[in-house]
């Protein structure tokens, strides 16, 4: 592959990528928020159930312990959702294709810059002799997909 398309599929990889970590940050935030509504509600409904509790000792305070259970409840499964939203398979699809890509460009760009001192020493005639070469096994090799 020419460097040009490996660089032009590590961008547009990278961009899936992004897009999809920046959508499940989101829904990551969005959870947390949730959650911390219900420990506000959790510390509320806790004093309530206490003050209940000193002042009554009676069902009052039982109503308010069976919130304050809820309201617990309700932010333990929305921390568990928002901390065990994991990458998805596109996402992580997306970074090998990227890695991949960037892997090829850096050895094409090696081959490169180990080749050009080499070329500088070669005769012309020889050096189009040996790209023309190069390139038919490229095509030739290329054809047997």
């Amino acid at each position: 592959m020419r460097s040009t398309n490996l660089i032009r599929i590590a961008a547009q990889a990278e961009a899936i990528r992004i897009r999809k970590f920046a959508k499940r940050q989101i829904i990551r935030a969005v959870f947390a928020v949730i959650a911390l509504i219900f420990v506000a509600a959790a510390l509320g409904s806790a004093h309530a159930a206490g003050y209940f509790g000193l002042r009554y000792v009676v069902a009052p305070a039982f109503a308010a312990l069976i919130i304050f259970g809820v309201d617990v409840v309700l932010c333990v499964v929305c921390l568990v959702l928002a901390i065990g939203n994991r990458p998805g398979a596109v996402e992580r699809e997306a970074l090998m294709v990227r890695r991949q890509a960037l892997m090829h460009f850096g050895e094409s760009v090696a081959l490169w810059t180990v080749l050009t001192p080499v070329i500088r020493f070669v005769p012309r005639q020889t050096l189009y002799t040996l790209l023309l070469a190069a390139l038919t096994a490229r095509n030739l090799a290329s054809g047997d997909r």
